[in-house]
């Protein structure tokens, strides 16, 4: 891919697809469409200057618009684990904190709130919580 910033969808697709083991053309498709919901150029492009992280330099083809400057994503997406339990204990962490003080919490970035999780996970009863569900749900299948 280079380090320019720029690249071609066909490229990205490829690299990815060697991580996912994936089909190219759907790979190719969700590529695109995950592009353009950061980049002002597509049409259907309605959010804050924020999200407006890649311009289309010609067809099928992005680039950072702030290269070599990295995006700080993480405050630009939803806060999502892919572990199920992790996932189950941070809604309930979320809310536990926004009935705590909504106003505090919603002052909070992303980057703030996932370190105060963190902290939380790492406390040994909270440890224990964690195996105690991921030894259930293991006794399940």
């Amino acid at each position: 891919m280079g380090y320019s910033g720029r690249a071609h969808i066909e490229t990205i697709a490829r690299e990815v697809s060697k991580l996912l083991r994936r089909d190219i053309n759907s790979i190719k498709e969700t590529v695109t469409r995950r592009i353009n919901d950061f980049c002002s150029d597509a049409k259907d492009f309605k959010k804050d200057r924020a999200y407006d992280l890649f311009e289309r330099v010609e067809s099928a083809t992005y680039q950072l618009r702030d290269y070599p400057r990295r995006p700080t994503t993480i405050e630009l997406v939803a806060i999502e684990f892919e572990d199920n339990i992790i996932q189950g204990m941070w809604k309930q962490f979320d809310s536990q904190a926004k009935r705590i003080d909504p106003k505090k919490w919603a002052r909070f970035s992303n980057e703030e709130k996932l370190l105060r999780f963190a902290r939380y996970m790492a406390k040994g009863n909270v440890q224990e919580e964690y195996q105690r569900r991921l030894n259930f749900t293991a006794s399940d299948q």
